[in-house]
């Protein structure tokens, strides 16, 4: 029997990404009219500076028809919202919205990993975590994620932001507990060597887990 194997291009993977965050964003007022630059096209900008690693200012320069990186920061800081606490439901909520059903139907095999994107600026900046050095800084922006794994696919069903003064066991019962507003429920939990600790091994065993 032929096995058929499917493609995704960067298109593909762009236009999933705006969708998702495009009706993610709408349940917070990202909706037509609320802003000088629509939120579409906000989203694309977003999107496609995060896909290339480049700013807003490169990304305004390269693309063609695109408002100046100063109106576009401008309609941004009007739509977001204060803190990334008031942004973390509508992002979750969004990664919920097209995951398959069967997921909740047993406990599954979930796995926590910890994300660091170097940062180069002030290192005043709010939400700067600092770590061992990588890349030639010890500033980065860091999130953490948990995974569903199910026949060897991922499935993101939780995230978010970390910082310094973040406990691990609170990242990690932060994450188990958006998981479980939407049913999804731990077999195995699978950690990230940065939550390698003592007291991490002992939160979860208090938890069977």
């Amino acid at each position: 029997m032929r096995h058929t194997q499917s493609t995704l291009s960067c298109k593909d993977v762009c236009g999933y990404a705006t969708g998702m965050l495009l009706g993610a964003l709408a349940s917070i007022g990202w909706v037509t009219g609320a802003a000088t630059v629509e939120p579409l096209l906000l989203v694309q900008v977003l999107v496609r500076a995060a896909a290339e690693r480049r700013s807003l200012e490169a990304i305004a320069l390269l693309a063609q028809q695109l408002p100046c990186a100063q109106t576009i920061r401008n309609a941004l800081a009007k739509l977001l919202p204060a803190t990334t606490a008031a942004l973390e439901p509508a992002i979750v909520d969004g990664l919920h919205r097209r995951l398959p059903k069967s997921l909740a139907r047993r406990a599954r095999t979930m796995i926590i990993d910890l994300h660091t994107k170097p940062y180069y600026g002030n290192k005043r900046t709010p939400g700067i975590y600092r770590g061992q050095p990588k890349t030639s800084t010890t500033t980065f922006f860091a999130y953490a994620t948990l995974l569903v794994a199910r026949k060897g696919q991922t499935y993101t069903v939780g995230l978010v932001p970390v910082l310094n003064s973040d406990a691990l066991t609170s990242l990690i019962d932060r994450l188990l507990r958006q998981a479980a507003q939407h049913g999804l429920r731990p077999r195995r939990l699978l950690l990230d060597r940065g939550f390698y600790a003592a007291k991490v091994m002992l939160h979860l065993q208090q938890q069977n887990i």
